[in-house]
C-alpha cells in the first residue's frame, strides 16, 4: 500500500512527462499545418486545412494533447477543485 507522501512524489515524476507528451504532440501538429499555421483561437475565418484528411498521426496527436492536458490538469489541481469541475460537466 502506498503512503500519501509515495503518491505525490509519484505525481511529481508524472507532470514533466505529461509535458513531455504534450510537447511531442504539438510538434506533429506543427509539422501537419506547415506554412499555414495552426488555426487562432480569434480567427472566425474557416483555415486552409479544414476541410483537409486527418492523418493517423495528426489525429494520434490530438488525442494525446487532448488527453495529457485532461492528466495533467486534474494531477496538479487539488481534489476538491477537480471534484466540483465534473459535477459542473454533468
Amino acid at each position: 500500500m502506498t503512503t500519501s507522501e509515495e503518491r505525490i512524489r509519484e505525481g511529481l515524476h508524472t507532470v514533466p512527462k505529461l509535458v513531455s507528451l504534450i510537447q511531442n504532440a504539438a510538434k506533429v501538429v506543427e509539422e501537419h499545418y506547415g506554412a499555414a499555421g495552426v488555426p487562432s483561437l480569434d480567427g472566425t475565418e474557416a483555415h486552409p486545412l479544414d476541410e483537409e484528411f486527418i492523418t493517423p498521426a495528426m489525429r494520434e496527436a490530438m488525442q494525446t494533447i487532448e488527453g495529457a492536458c485532461e492528466q495533467l490538469a486534474v494531477t496538479i489541481a487539488k481534489p476538491k477543485h477537480t471534484l466540483m469541475n465534473v459535477s459542473l460537466w454533468l
